[in-house]
């Protein structure tokens, strides 16, 4: 049975790669580069930074290429991030049947802008973000923390999120993970619960906690 509920953020509680890759796609370019915007993807799903240290090394571009990506992922949303379909219901079954939602993240203090653009704070208890300063996923200590400061037991912890570095993050600090993966980027990942969508975490929701 869980009752604490740690998500990711990108790819996982909101649609964000494709305004992402688009942003470094943009930042590429004006250097003079150009790859295709899943191409990009398959480095951002390893993580971020793995994705701007790959190009940086390829093209010996220095941290004008992050400065480019994050300007272009802060000032430009032609792709607006938003959640994924279903996620207000799913987040409002876990509240209702006595769960609780967290956040942890790399991302920074734009995470909580998103959440309360779409209303949907109410829903999470705590979050941990890129200015909390913890050691990266899959590190564990950030879900160590979480775990201490709310008096969580970890058989009743999840850690949910699109990478594998989130599961292992979870993993490492002995709890269960739920891999979030549309598009089956993690087919051979050793994890607890795989879904597709918010719809099927729903099912592994109200399969899990009653």
């Amino acid at each position: 049975m869980f009752l604490h509920y740690i998500w990711d953020f990108d790819g996982t509680l909101f649609d964000s790669y494709p305004h992402l890759s688009l942003s470094f796609q943009r930042a590429l370019k004006d250097f003079g580069y150009s790859h295709t915007t899943n191409e990009i993807l398959l480095h951002m799903k390893t993580s971020i930074n793995t994705c701007i240290r790959y190009y940086q090394e390829k093209y010996g571009l220095g941290e004008e290429l992050s400065e480019r990506y994050k300007y272009y992922e802060k000032n430009e949303n032609t792709i607006p991030i938003k959640p994924y379909p279903y996620l207000r219901e799913v987040l409002k079954k876990i509240t209702e049947t006595g769960g609780k939602n967290y956040i942890y993240t790399h991302r920074g203090k734009s995470t909580i802008e998103y959440i309360r653009e779409f209303k949907l704070e109410d829903f999470f208890c705590d979050w941990i973000t890129k200015e909390d300063n913890f050691p990266l996923k899959p590190a564990p200590d950030a879900i160590l923390h979480l775990i201490k400061k709310h008096n969580m037991d970890k058989n009743t912890v999840i850690m949910v999120g699109d990478r594998d570095i989130d599961i292992l993050s979870g993993h490492n600090a002995k709890v269960s993970g739920c891999l979030f993966d549309p598009d089956n980027f993690f087919p051979d990942l050793d994890v607890e619960f795989r879904v597709k969508s918010m719809r099927e975490f729903e099912e592994v929701l109200l399969k899990n906690s009653s």
